[in-house]
């Protein structure tokens, strides 16, 4: 009997904190708009891609092409803005770029910037949405460019799709512009221009 009772007291205290928080279980999320996500999520990404040279200006014998990843962090800071198509929302956040470069020979670029991000409401899973940034760029330039400084600055601007394949997960593709700017090297310096086509992933985190 009173092993019993030992064991029905804690069964007891289970059942009544169940029912005591029992309501607030059943009580609906803050509601949302569909494909809105609530302000303060974190977005946790990596992209790769190829960069492909554009519109190299005369002059310039590097026609740098080659793989490149980018890991990225980013918080979202609003909640809808804006009417029908333009509906989204603002992520800023923070990336690092690397870029493997094979042309005209093998040196290797890395860099960071802060990133702005406008993600369109679209439609449900399908999110397109648009990005900029700018930050220092380092080259290990390797004699390609021995006229200009190692450390220049880069500047990123863009747009893409987000397909939101789970709730807190999307996949992404797009196409970016970047522009190369190498400081030190006169009036010449006219930078250099490059496209880069890409797929990535990522992650929401509330």
């Amino acid at each position: 009997m009173n092993r019993a009772m030992q064991m029905t007291w804690p069964c007891m205290g289970i059942i009544v904190m169940v029912g005591l928080t029992a309501p607030a279980w059943a009580e609906d999320p803050p509601s949302k708009a569909p494909g809105e996500l609530a302000v303060g999520t974190m977005e946790v990404g990596l992209s790769t891609g190829y960069l492909l040279p554009w519109q190299m200006p005369s002059g310039h014998t590097a026609k740098q092409q080659g793989a490149g990843a980018f890991p990225s962090f980013g918080v979202v800071l609003s909640e809808t803005l804006g009417e029908r198509w333009y509906r989204g929302q603002i992520i800023l956040g923070f990336e690092a770029t690397y870029f493997a470069f094979r042309g005209p020979q093998l040196t290797h670029g890395s860099g960071a910037m802060p990133k702005f991000k406008y993600l369109f409401t679209g439609q449900d899973r399908l999110r397109p949405y648009m990005e900029f940034g700018v930050g220092p760029f380092f080259e290990d330039i390797g004699g390609v460019l021995t006229r200009f400084q190692r450390i220049n600055f880069s500047t990123m601007a863009g747009g893409g799709v987000s397909w939101f394949w789970k709730d807190r997960l999307a996949l992404n593709a797009g196409l970016r512009h970047y522009h190369f700017h190498y400081g030190g090297a006169g009036d010449r310096a006219l930078g250099a221009n490059s496209f880069l086509p890409f797929v990535g992933v990522s992650y929401y985190i509330e």
